[in-house]
């Protein structure tokens, strides 16, 4: 795995954040030890908590893995995402902000997205 799962903007604040959010979705303390959580047999995790910008912004992340985009660097603030980069051609730039805006969460999306299209010439 990539060294803060591939996002080096990332502070170690915001990586122990986003840890601790995974955590609390499994019902775990961040200071209990693994083989402690496996047998307690935890109830299912809660939804209702509000997505914070990190949580936003890795679902974000893998709903472009999923749709085969990659390369795009992701901010979240309050349910507002930014996308920039580069993409392959205009259909990966369509396939790329139809899984953001189909990722919970996201209530507005910033794109800065350039499809590499544009460079091309004969």
């Amino acid at each position: 795995m990539l060294p803060k799962a591939g996002f080096p903007e990332l502070s170690d604040d915001e990586v122990a954040a986003a840890v601790r959010y995974m955590l609390s979705t499994v019902n775990l303390s961040a200071d209990l030890p693994a083989t402690a959580a496996a047998s307690e047999g935890s109830p299912a995790p809660s939804t209702s908590a509000p997505v914070d910008d990190i949580t936003l912004a890795l679902s974000v992340a893998d709903a472009l893995v999923s749709a085969k985009i990659g390369g795009v660097k992701i901010e979240a603030r309050n349910g507002r995402v930014t996308l920039k980069g580069m993409v392959e051609d205009s259909a990966a730039l369509a396939r790329a902000l139809k899984a953001a805006r189909a990722t919970p969460g996201v209530r507005e999306i910033e794109n800065r997205l350039v499809s590499a299209e544009i460079f091309e010439h004969d």
